[in-house]
């Protein structure tokens, strides 16, 4: 599938929703956004404070750039999926997020998850 194009002939830049967590998903996370691919929603996790955190924060990172950042408990809510739908994304990445996606969530993206 090619990319869109806007009426000036350049392709409209790629957007996707990244569910991440962890330095596997703050890595990720920085690769997308170093190649200019639009990110207008990050999904993570609450960090849980019985837990000794010695990673790197995905939320900070959105945070830094100006991506709105979701924590749900569950992703799989409607109301997750609303805000997921509402991204428009091309692509849905999950970097190291701790819960399994259901096939709605799977089923967003324009171009693929």
């Amino acid at each position: 599938m090619k990319p869109e194009v806007k009426p000036d002939g350049k392709p409209e830049p790629t957007r996707a929703v990244v569910f991440a967590y962890h330095n596997v998903g703050v890595r990720c996370l920085s690769v997308l956004l170093h190649h200019g691919v639009r990110i207008p929603l990050v999904v993570t996790h609450r960090d849980n404070p019985n837990e000794n955190i010695w990673f790197d924060s995905v939320e900070k990172l959105a945070r830094m750039h100006g991506i709105p950042v979701i924590t749900p408990d569950d992703p799989n809510t409607p109301e997750v999926l609303e805000q997921v739908k509402a991204a428009e994304a091309d692509f849905l990445f999950s970097f190291y997020y701790r819960n399994m996606l259901k096939k709605p969530l799977l089923d967003t993206p324009k171009r693929g998850a």
